[in-house]
């Protein structure tokens, strides 16, 4: 009510104020808060649909890990502690074959079907966590000026060669779904409560009324609606 009262003021503002509000869940959205004057225009941002729209955003957040030499993969930047790995690697090994970062990118968006922008920011971080877990250890194992720990996994020197592999990348993309899967029960279960907890506490205030509930105020039909698809913003 205190934030009706501050949108609905009479009195005008000293800097013309633009308030925007977020939500995952429109539908828990009080209705009041969607008149006209209030939060009227309504844009939808819906889950990424397309490769290239997955492809787009796990860009955004592993282009940094990329450039700076943090992602083991054929192309890495010369000079970074990726590029020296698969060189190394390559020398022991002229079999070896790493993915691309391309490459890497259109396998992890074919396997991430169906999350959103958040989920695949998501898996960038946990990936990157992985990686620094994983070289923390090697690390503490390794004898000084090795490049791989003792089970032969792909080592540190230091923790500055901290390395985020396909490997990673593709568990934290299991890691996720789990955690989407496991948050969905817990928002339906917490949903019921909520509504429960509702239902008593409008029982408490009218108690002095009639028992019959009080209608539930439908959305306005005259707010303005607008769809965005994740293909109109941030870098190709």
């Amino acid at each position: 009510n205190q934030m009706l009262a501050k949108m609905d003021g009479v009195d005008d503002l000293v800097v013309p104020t633009l308030v925007i509000g977020l939500t995952n869940k429109r539908s828990l959205i009080e209705p009041a808060l969607l008149r006209p004057g209030r939060f009227e225009v309504q844009i939808e941002v819906p889950p990424p649909e397309t490769d290239d729209q997955r492809v787009s955003i796990l860009r955004v957040h592993t282009q940094n890990m990329f450039s700076a030499g943090r992602v083991l993969v054929g192309d890495a930047p010369a000079g970074t502690a990726a590029a020296r790995i698969v060189h190394a690697m390559n020398e022991n090994n002229p079999s070896s074959n790493f993915i691309n970062y391309r490459e890497l990118l259109q396998k992890l968006a074919s396997e991430c079907e169906g999350m959103s922008g958040a989920s695949l920011a998501g898996v960038c971080r946990a990936a990157a966590s992985r990686a620094l877990e994983r070289s923390v250890y090697n690390f503490s194992e390794a004898s000084p000026g090795e490049a791989t720990s003792s089970d032969g996994e792909i080592g540190a020197t230091s923790l500055d060669d901290c390395l985020v592999t396909l490997d990673d990348f593709e568990k934290a993309v299991k890691d996720v779904f789990e955690s989407i899967s496991m948050d969905d029960g817990d928002d339906s279960n917490i949903s019921a409560s909520t509504d429960s907890e509702s239902d008593d506490e409008d029982g408490l205030e009218n108690d002095d009324e009639d028992d019959e509930p009080r209608p539930t105020e439908p959305a306005p039909k005259n707010a303005a609606k607008r769809v965005i698809t994740p293909d109109q913003f941030g870098p190709n």
